[in-house]
């Protein structure tokens, strides 16, 4: 049955309609969302890694969890991608960050970084165990060899990781270095460990590959390497140890992050994260397949 509106309610009605504003409407607008920041993280165990199902358990991943629980106020998403695809999102994009990486001149214009984050030592060649003798002609007396000289001389397949600072010294060797017929650069995501599989493939595919001392103890660790298949080579450098730093997008949400992490920073100190994680697990380099992820970072 209709409902009829009484005579008396119409002029109710419109003395309410002239008192509401012309064009308004009701408040049904939400309200705007949170500034999105995308981190994105190399494959690169055991620092960046992941578990069977997905979940980031990496030492630096860790750092990573910790960090972004205390920048509020945004929408944080972490995504994997090589080097080379990481550093062009942050020149390209206003809202990308990563949470680890070495300044060079290409970057430094184009991206802004934090405080320095921690020190590293530099990486060190690592080759097939029994090869040493093929180096004897670039050893310096102390041991340490002469990585530019190496390349140089073509006698070495020497593989890298493409877009990959392994410390501000070498980037400029490999920088200077890069048209010569043996060095291999890798492009997949698997970064260091594809490089080392072709390392260890029976072809031989590559003499040689730069890698941290971290790295070759989780890959032995995880059976990528066996436990005598590889040795280290520490290399000729002007320093023991490089920097590395947070970087976002030169743009104003990239800023800002910049300004929260330091503020972390001043407040934590610069070892706050790694000595976290050291704290937690008695060999952080131990990481499996069925690794949990922790949230109590």
């Amino acid at each position: 049955m209709p409902v009829l509106l009484r005579p008396y309610l119409f002029p109710l009605l419109l003395f309410v309609g002239a008192l509401w504003p012309a064009g308004a409407s009701a408040n049904t607008s939400k309200p705007s969302a949170a500034p999105l920041v995308i981190w994105m993280t190399p494959n690169f165990p055991p620092f960046h890694v992941k578990n069977s199902v997905g979940e980031p358990v990496g030492i630096a991943d860790q750092h990573l969890h910790t960090l972004i629980q205390q920048i509020p106020g945004y929408t944080h998403t972490v995504e994997t991608a090589n080097y080379r695809r990481i550093v062009r999102q942050i020149m390209v994009r206003d809202d990308v960050c990563a949470p680890g990486l070495v300044k060079t001149p290409e970057r430094l214009g184009k991206m802004v970084f934090s405080q320095p984050l921690m020190s590293f030592r530099p990486p060190q060649l690592v080759i097939r165990s029994g090869e040493s003798s093929r180096l004897e002609d670039f050893w310096q007396q102390d041991g340490r060899l002469k990585l530019e000289r190496l390349i140089q001389s073509g006698r070495f397949n020497f593989g890298v990781a493409s877009g990959r600072s392994y410390s501000s010294e070498i980037h400029g060797i490999l920088a200077r270095q890069q048209e010569e017929d043996g060095l291999i650069t890798h492009y997949g995501e698997d970064q260091t460990q594809g490089l080392a599989r072709l390392l260890v493939n029976p072809r031989h595919v590559i003499d040689g590959l730069l890698a941290f001392p971290e790295e070759v103890a989780y890959f032995k660790a995880n059976g990528l390497f066996g436990e005598d298949e590889v040795e280290m080579i520490p290399l000729v450098m002007s320093g023991w140890t490089d920097t590395m730093y947070a970087a976002c997008s030169k743009s104003e949400v990239g800023k800002r992050i910049i300004q929260e992490i330091n503020r972390v920073l001043t407040d934590k100190g610069p070892d706050y994260f790694y000595q976290r994680y050291k704290d937690a697990f008695a060999d952080p380099f131990i990481i499996q397949a069925d690794t949990p992820a922790r949230s109590d970072f």
